[in-house]
């Protein structure tokens, strides 16, 4: 098959992030770590500044009528290699000192790859590949601090991991099996909406499944939690984010195109069901951590349920990018969160990992402090943060559909923002109420990622503080630009399906 260079080129943010993994692969196989990751970083941010060029300049095509690209898919695509690029900067002290730094930096330049492909990908095996890509280097990301505990998680992850694959590759197998030898979404969508509904029924359940587990939603979540605990911050910074923002871009293809929102009715229900189980328990049991990355996983579960509830809403097409606004701002907060953690281990060799300690670090460190506010306030949904706009169109698009029950769901999703802040508001308590003597001594976290012993300069954490303010500055331009220019530009830039 040959592609037209006009084409090609729609596909260089996908092309520009295996590249950049290949190299930088092949720089840390000769010894030059450092090397490695700058390539690493400058790569992935060209290729996501070009994704966001070309989705402003161009709009929504095929290419090779496998990958949408332009519009919104290329402005995505730009935007998870740049939160890609920003975690690399963010953990530059572990990526160069720990002897796994080289290939960390290149499993997540595939992360960033496979999910550019998974969110553009309009064929099956494609998709198929591109979610099993992600796992994989999701296993290997959580193993890195070589403990018992990130090995457990690993362990666990890679078990709940492999029922969810047999789940989607089940539920891929009876629309290609049944419908239509092909595994193009618009093909099995057509003959799909010509056959008998009971498979379609039974691959639809399948599939939910598989992908609420791929987004941590409850009650497929218990990987997170500890993934997220154990694994280096600024690798978590990836894993929350990245993937997440794929797959559900990937779901709105999937079940927008290939089932067909408007004639599966049962399909609302069951995300509905998974936004209220996600809300609740994620709510609830995020209050009682006292580990600040491992409340972050368990809020995690909390946030994918408002992006559920935008599932649910009516298909229009200003819902899917009110859907899109808030996943991005989710994944951005996230991001700029665990930036803070690496910031706080670097500053802090002794720190735990715990709420308690980060006493006073608000105070010592003011940038990182009121990055990680900022990114606080975004996950709980604050005006002027980039997640207030996010949860307002979703919760908005809810609350005037004609279904009583996703009107509850939405309420539900509002009380659950406002008791977000009880656990999101502990943090802030922490680090500019809290004295600086109550931070804990124990250096586990230090002796699990092999940091330095030897006290930290002024300027050890400087990375990390970079990346978390860049985060935060985006978080606030993206929360005051709306209050100006209206919402319009924002739904416009990550319209898909239209």
């Amino acid at each position: 098959m040959s592609i037209p260079r006009e084409d090609l080129i729609m596909l260089v943010p996908l092309m520009s992030a295996f590249a950049t993994a290949v190299v930088a692969l092949v720089v840390d196989a000769f010894g030059k770590r450092k090397a490695s990751v700058g390539l690493a970083i400058v790569g992935l941010a060209a290729g996501g500044a070009y994704g966001i060029v070309l989705g402003v300049r161009e709009d929504p095509r095929l290419v090779a009528d496998l990958f949408a690209s332009g519009g919104g898919y290329s402005a995505i695509s730009g935007y998870m290699l740049l939160l890609g690029a920003l975690a690399l900067l963010g953990g530059w002290n572990w990526f160069t000192a720990s002897p796994l730094g080289g290939g960390a930096a290149v499993l997540i330049a595939f992360v960033c790859g496979a999910s550019v492909g998974l969110a553009t990908s309009l064929d099956l095996f494609i998709m198929i590949i591109c979610l099993e890509a992600l796992a994989i280097c999701g296993y290997a990301l959580t193993s890195q601090a070589r403990s018992a505990r990130s090995a457990e998680a690993a362990v666990k992850y890679v078990i709940q991991g492999s029922v969810a694959t047999g789940l989607l590759l089940l539920g891929f197998a009876i629309l290609y099996g049944v419908y239509v030898a092909r595994t193009g979404l618009y093909d099995t969508g057509v003959a799909r909406g010509a056959g008998a509904p009971e498979p379609a029924l039974a691959a639809l359940g399948l599939i939910v499944g598989a992908f609420a587990y791929k987004l941590g939603a409850f009650p497929f979540h218990s990987w997170a939690p500890d993934a997220f605990e154990t694994a280096p911050p600024a690798s978590a910074a990836v894993m929350s984010s990245v993937p997440k923002i794929a797959a559900v871009v990937a779901s709105i293809l999937v079940f927008g195109i290939a089932f067909g929102a408007a004639d599966t009715g049962r399909l609302p229900v069951l995300w509905m069901v998974l936004a209220a189980g996600s809300i609740i328990f994620g709510n609830l049991v995020a209050l009682k951590q006292t580990s600040y990355t491992r409340m972050l996983g368990y809020s995690g579960v909390a946030q994918i349920g408002y992006v559920l509830v935008g599932l649910a809403a009516p298909s229009a097409a200003w819902t899917t990018s009110a859907l899109l606004v808030l996943v991005c701002a989710y994944g951005l907060a996230a991001a700029c969160a665990f930036l803070g953690a690496e910031a706080a281990r670097v500053a802090r060799p002794g720190w735990d990992r715990s709420i308690a300690g980060l006493a006073g670090l608000g105070r010592e460190r003011p940038v990182l402090g009121l990055s990680m506010a900022v990114a606080m306030f975004s996950l709980t949904g604050m005006p002027l943060t980039a997640g207030f706009w996010g949860k307002f169109g979703v919760f908005g698009a809810a609350l005037v559909d004609d279904s009583h029950w996703l009107v509850g769901i939405a309420v539900l999703g509002i009380v659950g923002s406002v008791v977000s802040f009880g656990y999101y508001g502990g943090v802030l308590k922490a680090l500019f109420f809290d004295s600086p003597e109550d931070a804990p001594e124990d250096a586990l976290v230090a002796d699990e990622l092999g940091a330095d012993s030897e006290e930290p300069s002024r300027f050890s954490a400087m990375p990390a503080i970079l990346a978390s303010a860049l985060a935060a500055v985006a978080i606030l331009a993206v929360g005051i630009a709306p209050a100006f220019r209206g919402l319009e530009w924002l739904y416009e830039l990550l319209n898909v399906l239209g």
